[in-house]
């Protein structure tokens, strides 16, 4: 066990595991549903070695670099929009998609180890249709995605479950996996689970569950819709503060000896010459009043910025800000206990639902490849001799033996 743990460690680390966690947890907080596969790919590893030529003064070292690959651990994030489970909640099948480069997929298509018909991905053209992927990501990012790909990509549709005949009900193939290219390419016909662990590589989990849901609740949707409302508010208050400080003048131009000196503005010091016409005491000019904050819109602002704090499980402390209201130390210390303790809960569930189903499938992965993990990552964990042991291991035995 602690020989597998060092491996896990060392395989989580490579693929960044704890930011991957982190984005898992903020999709669960924005759309309820956090949803990842976990796999691995063959990537390179090259390796060095130094080779002299040449004697005497002519005698110089070169490095020589192998070409080599290794297998490591991957966790792919998936969008909720991208993702489309069993909606009445039977589990029977998982479906995503993804857009990916044509020539990976053509690479996928060949050699021994090849997952898609070579035929059909030879067919494929690049995807014609809108690339929603690229405009969600500029949505999430703040980013403006303008630059068109110049290379050619497809939009991947992944399969995984049973298939029922839509008009008879029979069950035509079970637990098997599938791939589209375009939507209406097949380029992996119906296929048993390649994986030994026969489960899904895709976990998913909401941070909040509902009964009978599939997708839960996403916490930070009252929230949301909160500070909406507090930001139009806030925009409100702004325009008539401005409103207050630039202010607008009404001017009689009939008292006004000259009307001239206002043609092009009044500026600060210019003394308006009047007319007889403007009685003792009278304004030639006189400010107008358009804009003003009363005390209800500041209650207002007030109170929706509290709801909207309270929402989202937080408030003005754990914010960084002074509370605005004269709050007691224990009615601080109750608030931050019932906050805690409420996230503890979604902490535990989190864990239990997404994270321990995600490790055990990346432990059974690990296994399953164990064959194609490079010799000198065993032996730079475990030392030479003891490395060169496991590296020799057979994946079947590993797989049995850590199930």
């Amino acid at each position: 066990p602690d020989e597998m743990q060092k491996v896990m460690n060392y395989m989580l680390k490579r693929a960044s595991y704890f930011s991957h966690v982190g984005a898992s947890a903020q999709s669960g907080l924005l759309g309820s549903l956090a949803v990842s596969r976990v796999r691995g790919e063959l990537v390179p590893k090259p390796k060095f070695k130094t080779r002299a030529e040449g004697k005497g003064k002519s005698y110089k070292k070169h490095v020589i670099v192998t070409d080599d690959k290794t297998w490591e651990l991957r966790f792919d994030d998936i969008r909720q929009e991208d993702y489309y489970p069993d909606i009445t909640g039977a589990n029977l099948y998982e479906i995503d998609e993804c857009m990916v480069d044509l020539h990976i997929v053509k690479q996928l298509a060949k050699g021994p180890d090849a997952i898609y018909d070579l035929d059909a991905v030879e067919t494929l053209q690049s995807w014609s249709g809108a690339d929603l992927q690229e405009q969600r990501k500029s949505r999430e990012t703040g980013q403006n995605t303008v630059i068109a790909y110049s290379r050619p990509r497809v939009k991947i549709t992944n399969f995984i479950g049973t298939i029922v005949d839509e008009n008879t009900g029979d069950i035509l193939a079970e637990n098997v996996v599938v791939t589209l290219a375009n939507r209406d390419t097949v380029i992996r016909k119906p296929t048993p689970n390649p994986m030994w662990h026969q489960k899904s590589d895709l976990v998913a989990a909401a941070l909040i569950e509902f009964t009978h849901s599939v997708w839960g609740i996403a916490m930070m949707d009252a929230g949301t819709k909160h500070n909406r409302s507090l930001i139009d508010l806030f925009n409100l208050m702004l325009d008539s503060a401005m409103k207050s400080v630039w202010g607008v003048n009404q001017i009689r131009t009939d008292v006004l000896d000259d009307p001239t000196q206002i043609t092009d503005g009044i500026r600060w010091g210019t003394n308006l010459k009047t007319n007889s016409s403007l009685p003792h005491g009278g304004k030639a000019m006189e400010p107008l009043v358009t804009g003003e904050i009363s005390p209800e819109v500041i209650s207002m602002f007030n109170l929706l910025n509290q709801e909207t704090l309270t929402s989202m499980k937080t408030n003005d402390l754990r914010m960084g800000a002074q509370s605005m209201r004269a709050v007691k130390a224990t009615e601080v210390m109750a608030a931050e206990q019932s906050i805690t303790s409420e996230f503890q809960g979604i902490a535990k569930n989190f864990e239990e639902k997404k994270i321990q189903p995600e490790l055990e499938l990346a432990c059974w992965t690990i296994c399953q490849h164990w064959d194609q993990i490079d010799k000198e990552v065993f032996i730079s964990l475990f030392g030479k001799e003891r490395g060169e042991e496991l590296s020799q291991l057979e994946p079947q035995d590993v797989f049995v033996a850590t199930v």
